[in-house]
């Protein structure tokens, strides 16, 4: 079964720059890293992203930037469900909350 056949909300192509924030912890400080990528695709509960920072799941992020036309998910959280690595960089499931 594919991944696809799993998910119970449609997924729609969409591919847009987008910034996001993600808490580290570095040395016993606690630190917001903030990064870029590009969307792969969106549902009304999740999507996919493209990025070369190795997010892990369980992490939780702040969509910060976005272009004009998907303002709504500016500031909302989102966890890795699943990431894994491609070439030059990481394939990234989020579900919105």
């Amino acid at each position: 079964m594919e991944l696809r056949d799993k998910r119970r909300y449609p997924r729609n192509g969409l591919t847009v720059p987008i910034g996001y924030a993600v808490s580290k912890v570095e040395f016993r400080e606690l630190m917001k890293v903030h990064r870029e990528g590009m969307t792969t695709d969106i549902s009304e509960k999740g999507l996919g992203m493209i990025t070369d920072y190795p997010l892990e799941p369980g992490q939780v992020l702040t969509i910060r930037d976005v272009k004009d036309t998907h303002k709504g998910l500016l500031n909302k959280i989102s966890v890795v469900r699943w990431a894994k690595p491609i070439p030059d960089a990481y394939r990234v499931g989020l579900a919105l909350v």
